[in-house]
């Protein structure tokens, strides 16, 4: 018997979700780069885009995962735009390959953090470099926040799964 888990759309979640995600943003601009002081800062938006990618596959997520990019546009405050199409992208990529990957996995969770985290970063700064020569950063800082998302991304997704999927047996 398979286990169906989809993502809860009724609107008491969905505010719920939304005022997470903010405070998720909260936390990784606020108090992770200033805790951390810019290095190994996790990219809690780049895991709740993955996880909507995983569960929520519709146009719904889409339009979510656009508006967490304008967000993240708002708060780089450079150029509207990278982060807008590095969260589509990132949607795009991880929605298309969640049906051959078993999501319950820790080391899938573990790696689809780093590789998000990474993608979310480099595609930011190549749209930016485009535009504006901000140079990028070195690949070693990419690697050091892609391993603390890795590391924060099997912490996260089981409460995301608690509080907003719903199980259906098939």
């Amino acid at each position: 018997m398979k286990v169906n888990r989809s993502f809860r759309t009724d609107s008491k979640r969905l505010v719920a979700f939304i005022c997470l995600t903010i405070l998720l943003l909260i936390l990784q601009t606020a108090i992770f780069s200033n805790l951390f002081a810019g290095q190994y800062v996790p990219q809690l938006m780049a895991i709740v885009i993955m996880f909507l990618a995983f569960y929520w596959r519709t146009t719904g997520g889409l339009i979510f995962c656009w508006l967490l990019g304008l967000l993240l546009d708002f708060q780089i405050a450079v150029l509207l735009g990278p982060s807008m199409i590095a969260s589509i992208m990132i949607f795009f990529i991880f929605s298309t390959i969640a049906n051959n990957l078993y999501i319950n996995s820790q080391f899938v969770l573990v790696l689809s953090g780093a590789v998000g985290a990474f993608l979310l970063i480099f595609i930011q700064q190549i749209i930016q470099n485009i535009f504006i020569d901000v140079g990028l950063s070195n690949l070693l800082a990419l690697m050091k926040d892609a391993l603390a998302t890795a590391l924060i991304a099997p912490l996260i997704f089981p409460l995301l799964s608690r509080w907003f999927l719903t199980s259906s047996k098939i």
